[in-house]
C-alpha cells in the first residue's frame, strides 16, 4: 500500500502551489548549465582544511541512513539530464568528514590523520564542524575514510558537480539536496496542523505481510527500483497543500472516492490477524482512499464512521503528480546506478534514502 505521505508528521514534503508558472518562478529555467565534458575521474584527495560556518539549516545525522537492498537490473527509466538551477543551491560550506564507529560505551573517531576515543555526547558539538560518517560493521575507520573519499570524488565527477558529498555529508542529505535541485515541486515545506498530522499518522499502518502454509517449489519475485518507481509513478499524486476536513454522508464506491483519508470500519478481519491476502486492516480505523479502493476490489464491506468530520480530503488542484515531483531525481540516479562503479553505489544509496529526509518526527 502507498500511504498519502509515507510516515509523515509535522512537515509537508512540498509546499503549496497555485499554478505551473509559480513553479518556474521558484526553480528558474530548467535548462541544465553547460559544463565541460569530464575526461577521467580525478584522484581522490584528502579533505581540505575548511573552517566551519556553524550549524547548517539541517543537522547532520549521526547515524547512516537506513538503506534497503535492491537487486540490480535494467530499469524502465529512460536516461534523463537533471534540471539544475545553480542559483538556488543552498549548500553550506564544505566540511571535512569525520568517521566513527561504536566501541563499547564509547565512540572511536578518525579524521583522516588522527584517531581518538570519545563519548556519544560529543556528537552534537562535532556535527557543527564535521560531517559524521558511520563505518559499516566490517570496516575499519581507515577503510571507510578511503572508501567515502573515493565515492565522493566519483559521484562528483560523474554528476559534473551536481552531487557533492563534501557539501552534503551523508547519502540521505545528498539525495535530498539533489532532489530539491531538480524537482518541479516548490522547495519550501509547509507546516501541518496538529489535527492533519494526527490523521496522517493514524492512517500509517506499515507494510502488508501475509503468508499461508505451503510446501513445494516456490518462485521469488523482486521488483527492480521499486521504491523510486512508486515515488515517480505518473499515476500517483502527492498533496502539496493542506487538506479539508469534511463529513461524508453518501455511500462510497470506487469512482466517487476523493483523494484523502477516511475514518471507516472495514469488516472481514480474521481474529488475531492484521492482514488477509491483499489487504491490511487498521485497528485505528483510518484509511487512505488507496486502501478503500483496494477494499472495494476485494469485496470487503466498508462503513464510514458516524463521527464528524470523517474525512480529510485533498483538492485535485493541490495534488502534484509523482512524475513532476520525483521523475527527474529518480531517472538521473537510476541511470548512474546502472552504470555501476563507485558512483553507482552512491546513487543506489541515494535512491533508497530520500524519503527519510522528506518527513520529520517534529
Amino acid at each position: 500500500m502507498v500511504a498519502l505521505a509515507g510516515r509523515t508528521s509535522m512537515r509537508r514534503s512540498v509546499a503549496p502551489i497555485k499554478a505551473q508558472t509559480i513553479v518556474w518562478k521558484i526553480l528558474g529555467d530548467p535548462t541544465p548549465p553547460e559544463l565541460p565534458e569530464p575526461s577521467e575521474p580525478p584522484v581522490p584527495e584528502e579533505e581540505p582544511e575548511v573552517k566551519s560556518d556553524g550549524e547548517s539549516e539541517y543537522e547532520t545525522a549521526s547515524e547512516s541512513p537506513e538503506e534497503e537492498t535492491e537487486s540490480d537490473g535494467k530499469s524502465e527509466y529512460e536516461t534523463a539530464s537533471a534540471y539544475q538551477n545553480i542559483e538556488t543551491r543552498w549548500y553550506s560550506a564544505i566540511r571535512r568528514f569525520l568517521f566513527w564507529k561504536k566501541q563499547g560505551n564509547n565512540v572511536e573517531f578518525y579524521d583522516g590523520s588522527t584517531q581518538w576515543t570519545g563519548s556519544k555526547s560529543e556528537f552534537q558539538d562535532l556535527s557543527r564542524d564535521w560531517f559524521l560518517i558511520k563505518a559499516n560493521p566490517n570496516e575499519t575507520l581507515q577503510d571507510v575514510h578511503k572508501r567515502y573519499n573515493e565515492e565522493a570524488s566519483a559521484i562528483a565527477w560523474r554528476s559534473r558537480g551536481q552531487i557533492d558529498l563534501q557539501k552534503s555529508g551523508t547519502y540521505a542529505m545528498a539525495s535530498l539536496r539533489f532532489f530539491q535541485d531538480v524537482t518541479l515541486a516548490p522547495r519550501k515545506a509547509e507546516d501541518l496542523t496538529q489535527e492533519e498530522d494526527y490523521w496522517i499518522n493514524l492512517a500509517y499502518m506499515g507494510s502488508l505481510v501475509w503468508a499461508e502454509p505451503y510446501e513445494g517449489i516456490a518462485t521469488e519475485l523482486d521488483f527492480n527500483e521499486f521504491y523510486p518507481k512508486i515515488l515517480a509513478f505518473g499515476g500517483a499524486s502527492w498533496p502539496v497543500r493542506a487538506g479539508e476536513f469534511k463529513t461524508i454522508t453518501h455511500n462510497l464506491n470506487y469512482y466517487n472516492l476523493e483523494y484523502g483519508i477516511y475514518q471507516a470500519f472495514i469488516k472481514g478481519q480474521p481474529a488475531n490477524q492484521k492482514c488477509i491476502r491483499g489487504f491490511r486492516f487498521n485497528p485505528a480505523g483510518y484509511y487512505t482512499h488507496y486502501d478503500l479502493k483496494l477494499a472495494i476490489e476485494l469485496d470487503l464491506h466498508i462503513e464510514l464512521s458516524s463521527e464528524s468530520p470523517n474525512a480529510l480530503i485533498y483538492d485535485k488542484a493541490y495534488l502534484m503528480s509523482g512524475y513532476n515531483s520525483f521523475y527527474q531525481w529518480a531517472s538521473y540516479l537510476t541511470n548512474i546506478k546502472q552504470e555501476g562503479g563507485q558512483a553507482g553505489k552512491v546513487a543506489k544509496h541515494m535512491l533508497v534514502s530520500l524519503w527519510g529526509r522528506l518527513y520529520s518526527d517534529g
